[in-house]
Parts: structure tokens; C-alpha cells; sequence
């Protein structure tokens, strides 16, 4: 009878201390699971306010920039929010903006050049380019994947990943012509190249602002025997 009594009470002071134990760590795994399902529901609502963000820019055209923001900028802007758009795609398993989108955005609302500050014509580099301008280029950055990150496509010699004198380089979409690497605020464009229209690189700079720049003389788009000897010289 004695262990009996014995098993009983410490069968009762188990159940006293076994089951607010219990209890405790019931609702400690129940606070800790509706704080992360919590948190991830907050992690969802942000990642939609900035994926609605990303969508107005790229799909309605929605800019919060100043209407003189230069060309180059606006393309800077256009990337930035091509680049968040495509990383919250992937997130949530939906489909990336293909190159031809990519191209169709950055040539989105581009108006014809006015060389200098006066009202002259429209200027850009003839069909033929024997009377295109020299000047410079924004070509972008290298050593990405992303289509938005550079202006021109390396012709020749193929497979570079920097810029070199001679090189044959094709524009992706329409690139604004400067005199110099200046800001573009206070260096009026003196031409454009079209998109599909090449260059040849006489003189770059890989650190413009984060970009690469080169200065450019337009040339014919060659055929690649060609455009390998037109680099070569």
C-alpha cells in the first residue's frame, strides 16, 4: 500500500508539473507559427506592392522621373524596375519579360533628336552612315545576362566582355550620340544611332557613371568576315 501511495503521488505531482509544461510549449509552437505565417503574409504583401510597382513602369508606362530626364536615364530607371519585375517572377514561379519586350520598353516614348538647343531638325545617322556622327555612346554594362543592362550587341570580335578600340558594335535600340561622356543634362545630343544600325569603337571608358562609354564612328553593319577585318583595322 505504501508504494502504492508512493506511485500515486508522484504520479499526481507529474501530471501537476508534466502538463502546464505541455501547455507552455503548445502555445510557444502556436505563437512562433502565427508569427512566421505572419510574417510571411507581410513578406507576400510587400513583394505585390512592389511587383504592381515594377508592372506599372514596364506594361502602363508609369515614369516617376522629371519630363527633361535624358534618355539615358530613363533607361537606367526602365532597368532597374525590368530587373525587380524578373526577380519577382522567378520568386512566385510566373514567366520573365523576353528581349523583345525589353527592347519595346526602352524604346518606349523616344523622340526624335534635337541637335544643339536651338529648334533644328530631327537628327539621326543616315541609312547609308557615310555622314554619321562621332561622338559618344552609353553602352552599358558588361558581364551581365540581363538584356536591359547593355545598349549594343559585340559584333566583333565576337565574345568580349569589355570594350575595345576597333570593336564592331550593333545597337540594341535607339542610342543617343554626345560629344563627350559629360552629364547628359549638359551635353546635347549631335545625333542617335537607330536600333540595328552599327559602330565602331575608337576611344571608351569603362567608368562613366557606373557605365561603360565609348566613342563611336557609325559604319555599315558588316557581315562577319567583314566585321572582323573592320575590327582587326
Amino acid at each position: 500500500m505504501e508504494t502504492r501511495d508512493r506511485w500515486d503521488k508522484l504520479e499526481s505531482i507529474s501530471k501537476c508539473l508534466v502538463v502546464p509544461l505541455v501547455l507552455a510549449a503548445a502555445t510557444l509552437f502556436g505563437n512562433n507559427y502565427l508569427e512566421t505565417q505572419k510574417s510571411v503574409l507581410e513578406r507576400q504583401k510587400l513583394d505585390q506592392q512592389v511587383l504592381d510597382e515594377a508592372m506599372k513602369v514596364i506594361f502602363s508606362g508609369e515614369e516617376k522621373v522629371a519630363e527633361d530626364t535624358p534618355l539615358e536615364a530613363r533607361r537606367l530607371y526602365r532597368a532597374h524596375w525590368i530587373k525587380i519585375y524578373n526577380q519577382y517572377a522567378r520568386k512566385y514561379g510566373e514567366i520573365g519579360i523576353s528581349d523583345d519586350l525589353v527592347a519595346a520598353v526602352m524604346e518606349r516614348g523616344v523622340r526624335p533628336t534635337k541637335v544643339g538647343s536651338d529648334n533644328s531638325n530631327a537628327k539621326t545617322v543616315p541609312a547609308s552612315v557615310k555622314d554619321g556622327p562621332r561622338g559618344w555612346v552609353a553602352v552599358g554594362l558588361f558581364r551581365t545576362e540581363r538584356q536591359q543592362d547593355l545598349n549594343f550587341d559585340v559584333i566583333a570580335p565576337k565574345g568580349r566582355e569589355a570594350l575595345e578600340n576597333g570593336m564592331v558594335i550593333l545597337a540594341r535600340w535607339s542610342v543617343p550620340i554626345r560629344p563627350t561622356t559629360a552629364h547628359p543634362v549638359v551635353n546635347s545630343e549631335i545625333g542617335r544611332l537607330e536600333g540595328g544600325q552599327c559602330a565602331k569603337v575608337v576611344n571608351f571608358n569603362n567608368q562613366v557613371r557606373g557605365q561603360a562609354w565609348a566613342e563611336i564612328q557609325a559604319v555599315p553593319c558588316p557581315s562577319e568576315e567583314t566585321a572582323n577585318r573592320v575590327a582587326q583595322r
